[in-house]
């Protein structure tokens, strides 16, 4: 699973050209993480595991959730750049 404070992480990149395209895979692959999360939340939900673990899974996907949108924000600011 991606960290939920990936988006924290400031790497100043090489080519301001592909700037975007780490942040931008990265949140591709957060999102993927969140449909996991997702579904884990509904087999938990499903299997009666209790709310502990309801609320932990739930609590991941939130921060995953948050740091896919931070992701895509700081993949659309290096596209941004780009415009003249």
């Amino acid at each position: 699973m991606t960290c939920a404070t990936v988006s924290a992480v400031a790497i100043v990149p090489e080519d301001p050209e592909t700037a975007h395209r780490m942040p931008a895979e990265m949140a591709t692959e957060t999102l993927l993480d969140l449909v996991a999360s997702a579904r884990a939340l509904e087999d938990a939900i499903i299997k009666d595991r209790g709310p502990a673990d309801v609320a932990r899974i739930r609590e991941t996907a939130m921060g995953q959730a948050e740091a896919y949108l931070d992701l895509t924000m700081q993949a659309a600011t290096h596209v941004r750049a780009l415009k003249p």
